[in-house]
């Protein structure tokens, strides 16, 4: 298996880093992952990763369906980027402490860069998850 597919995008010539369907679904020993090119992650990239506590991603764009669906651990997320991700819905972090705080017994959380802050917390389906932002200062 090929975790990573990077695939030039029909616009502008931009290239896309994915985290392919499945890649890492199911993996128990993941505890933090850095991912510092990825631009994209498919749907379930990330479902069932017991272990995985935190993840960061300086350059994503995109989340898909069940992304990090069932990451029961997943207490820290950190969105880097100069620009929001998009996400296909609310079930990207479906039974997660994002999501499922209150079942799994602890809260879960989203770092992003302060000049974005405000924006995740009304923008679509991140608008799930508002109570779950972390500001956090950018370098200058």
């Amino acid at each position: 298996m090929r975790p990573f597919l990077d695939r030039a995008s029909p616009f502008a010539g931009v290239i896309e880093i994915r985290i392919c369907y499945t890649a890492y679904s199911t993996t128990k020993l993941l505890t933090l992952i850095t991912f510092d090119e990825v631009t994209i992650i498919q749907g379930a990239a990330f479902s069932g990763c017991a272990g995985l506590s935190s993840a960061v991603f300086p350059a994503l764009s995109y989340i898909s369906y069940n992304g990090f669906y069932n990451c029961t651990r997943l207490k820290d997320l950190y969105l880097l980027g100069s620009s929001m991700v998009s996400i296909y819905g609310r079930d990207a972090f479906g039974n997660t402490p994002m999501s499922n705080s209150a079942y799994l017994g602890e809260f879960g959380s989203i770092h992003v860069p302060a000049s974005l802050y405000e924006s995740y917390l009304s923008y679509g389906a991140w608008s799930w998850f508002s109570s779950r932002f972390v500001s956090i200062e950018e370098e200058v």
